[in-house]
């Protein structure tokens, strides 16, 4: 009896080691997943890739790579990649501000959900994972935002970099942008945040709006300026 309960717990131990890690899995934690990494010099690998992070609020450690159908692993640098494809996804090497990443900052991969060739500033989300009482896992989803004429930093969406006072803080960074300016100056309904504590779908949607607003004007001011060139 004592050696059967005995297997009854390790096979209980087995088995929810199991169920957490194929329940979860953070894009900055994964190993021997099929993907393509492109680098800053241009050049692209195809094949298999691991990443490993401390937590999912810490920097990546490790990145390895083996190409095609290789086991054959090498490191590269992180701040060597620019993107990564991966699950059918884009995935930016950003580095992460604020006091939830520890140390303040850390660079990882978080999936860019704005178009690539957009001309004005980038939206990314991310996840990470919160264990709750009983054991039970909760998914929180995290808005990222890359501000105009910033290439590497992003910051929460619901950091201090925006609110409180939303519509005073984030108005200043697109002054370029004199409609788009007055919209989120003056309230308008879909570019504030009516709450401090604004739900992510609203949240989201609201910065979409800013995007598709300040990217158009990027993209008109671009082709009216080379429409004018004599």
């Amino acid at each position: 009896y004592f050696i059967s309960m005995k297997y009854i717990v390790l096979l209980s131990i087995l088995f929810t080691t199991y169920s957490c890690n194929t329940s979860y899995q953070n894009v900055n934690n994964i190993r021997g997943q099929v993907a393509t990494l492109k680098f800053k010099n241009g050049q692209t690998l195809q094949g298999n890739i691991h990443i490993e992070s401390l937590s999912d609020y810490s920097g990546v450690r490790n990145v390895l790579f083996a190409e095609g159908n290789s086991n054959n692993y090498t490191s590269y640098p992180i701040l060597d990649i620019d993107e990564m494809f991966y699950n059918g996804s884009t995935y930016a090497v950003r580095r992460i501000v604020g006091p939830e990443m520890f140390g303040g900052n850390g660079i990882r991969f978080i999936r860019q959900i704005t178009q690539p060739n957009s001309k004005g500033f980038h939206l990314y989300e991310s996840e990470s994972k919160e264990m709750l009482a009983g054991g039970k896992v909760q998914i929180e989803m995290h808005l990222y935002v890359q501000l105009p004429n910033n290439k590497s930093d992003v910051y929460d969406a619901q950091s201090d970099w925006f609110i409180p006072n939303f519509n005073e803080k984030t108005a200043n960074y697109f002054q370029d942008c004199p409609v788009l300016f007055q919209k989120i100056k003056n309230k308008q309904k879909g570019y504030f945040y009516a709450l401090v504590n604004q739900g992510e779908i609203q949240r989201k949607q609201v910065w979409m709006n800013i995007w598709n607003d300040y990217n158009k004007y990027k993209n008109y001011n671009i082709i009216e300026v080379i429409y004018y060139i004599p």
